[in-house]
C-alpha cells in the first residue's frame, strides 16, 4: 500500500483523470486514491503536531492572557473541521 510522503507533487494517472470532476465516479476514484495513501491520517498528524507546536507557544507567550489565544485555536479547529470535514 502506498503512504504519503512530503515531496514534490506529483500527480497520478487515477487523479489526473478524475480530480476535479464531479461524477459519481471520479469523486469515488479521487477518495479512494487519498485513501490508498493515507492522506486523511497524514492531515490528521500534521494537525496534531500543529496543534502541539501552537498550544505551547500560547503556554510560553507572555503578551496576552492565555484564555484569549487558547480561544483563538479553538475556533479555528472548529472553523477549519466545519469547512473541510473528512474524507
Amino acid at each position: 500500500m502506498l503512504t504519503a510522503r512530503l515531496s514534490p507533487r506529483v500527480v497520478l494517472p487515477c487523479e489526473q483523470a478524475n480530480y476535479g470532476k464531479s461524477s459519481e465516479e471520479a469523486v469515488a476514484s479521487v477518495k479512494a486514491l487519498y485513501r490508498d495513501l493515507k492522506l486523511e491520517q497524514a492531515f490528521f498528524d500534521y494537525e496534531q503536531a500543529s496543534h502541539e507546536r501552537l498550544t505551547a507557544t500560547i503556554d510560553e507567550q507572555t503578551l496576552l492572557p492565555k484564555q484569549v489565544l487558547a480561544r483563538l485555536q479553538t475556533q479555528t479547529a472548529v472553523t477549519l473541521i466545519d469547512c473541510c470535514g473528512s474524507f
